[in-house]
């Protein structure tokens, strides 16, 4: 981490003198769309609601107070808007040679990777993430955490992503189609 949460003048300027570039910390990032949305959606609102759920029982069963009721109400409708922003900052894009990907809300992450050095690529795709049509897009380095992940992206865009940071890199996983006619035989 070069700077704990700061506002975002202040890590972009940061940033850019690190890497000794300013085009890449500034760069706009490709959204990741409504699924990834949906998918933020999905994953706070069930928590939210059997909290609040627990909250109400608390005050039928042993009088809590009138603050429990308060914050039920609110609870829901703070996570709804912590999903959104959540699902509004995801984003990532490959510029000038640069793999930079978002993540997060209250606080955001923002990693910076030179694509000379990703050394791989993993794609990750959990059961709920595939029914979506989605995956995560982990890029592997051999410094600093060793792996960079753009979430909840979409398949075709996971792809292109691979191939515009470090072209080629996936052409051996690749199958010709006249080969898969043959092998299919």
């Amino acid at each position: 981490m070069l700077l704990p949460p700061a506002p975002r003048e202040l890590a972009v300027q940061v940033a850019s003198e690190v890497i000794r570039d300013p085009r890449p910390a500034a760069a706009p990032l490709r959204r990741h769309g409504p699924a990834a949305t949906r998918r933020r959606f999905t994953r706070a609102l069930p928590v939210a609601a059997v909290l609040c759920a627990l909250l109400i029982l608390g005050e039928w069963l042993i009088g809590l107070g009138i603050g429990f009721w308060i914050a039920s109400v609110a609870v829901l409708p703070l996570t709804a808007l912590l999903a959104w922003d959540r699902g509004r900052s995801l984003g990532h894009t490959v510029q000038d040679g640069w793999l930079v990907a978002r993540i997060g809300s209250l606080i955001r992450r923002t990693s910076i990777v030179n694509c000379e050095g990703i050394i791989g690529w993993n794609l990750h795709q959990s059961f709920f993430q595939r029914r979506l049509g989605l995956v995560n897009l982990s890029a592997t380095t051999a410094a600093g955490r060793q792996r960079y992940t753009a979430q909840d992206v979409t398949l075709a865009e996971a792809l292109a992503t691979c191939e515009e940071g470090v072209p080629g890199s996936l052409h051996p996983f690749l199958v010709a189609r006249d080969q898969v006619s043959r092998l299919a035989r």
